[in-house]
């Protein structure tokens, strides 16, 4: 797996004020992916946007 080589890194956004606001509208994927781009100063954020039932 990536993981276990290096070659992906699990990280969580500490914005928490952002991650509250951001999850009142959306899921908590999407928020903490949302903050830790932020955060991190990232060019790009990668998600799904397919809708999910909830």
């Amino acid at each position: 797996m990536l993981i276990n080589v290096g070659k992906l890194e699990v990280r969580t956004s500490s914005l928490i004020t952002l991650l509250n606001s951001l999850n009142q509208r959306l899921g908590k994927g999407e928020s903490e992916a949302i903050a830790l781009g932020i955060q991190l100063n990232a060019d790009y954020v990668l998600g799904d946007l397919n809708p999910k039932v909830r």
